[in-house]
């Protein structure tokens, strides 16, 4: 059991890493929420698009892999990558499609730095995509 006398209790609030170390884990803490509850969550509904991307390639990702069938090992290569990128861009595309049907009119009442609800929610919309996309090139 921890000493209650003043003198311990001053000596022990004088000194920083107690207190720093608690914040630290409470900072470790909200860091491991956020992820759980909103990065991963993130990460997950863009793999998510990417694997309905890939499930129904467009026609140039068909065409890509008709001509991957006839080239040789290192162009072969060239054209995995391009459907690669085609996959991503495709994707992104998406991701921000559905963002921008996402958004829904709200009552126009502006917060205090003078934005609407409807300004802030497309805002969220963009920086949620572009975490996506960024999750998408990260797993290429």
């Amino acid at each position: 059991m921890a000493s209650t006398s003043l003198n311990d209790v001053f000596q022990f609030l004088n000194t920083i890493n107690p207190i720093v170390n608690d914040i630290s884990k409470a900072g470790e803490t909200v860091k491991k929420s956020f992820d759980k509850n909103y990065i991963q969550r993130i990460y997950d509904a863009a793999k998510n698009e990417r694997e309905k991307v890939k499930s129904h390639p467009s026609r140039e990702v068909t065409l890509l892999r008709a001509f991957k069938n006839y080239a040789d090992r290192s162009t072969a290569l060239r054209i995995d990558n391009m459907i690669e990128t085609l996959n991503i861009i495709e994707t992104v595309m998406n991701i921000q499609r559905s963002a921008a049907l996402s958004q829904k009119p709200a009552i126009e009442s502006a917060s205090k730095d003078g934005r609407t609800p409807i300004v802030q929610n497309m805002q969220f919309n963009e920086i949620t995509s572009i975490l996506m996309a960024l999750s998408l090139i990260r797993q290429k």
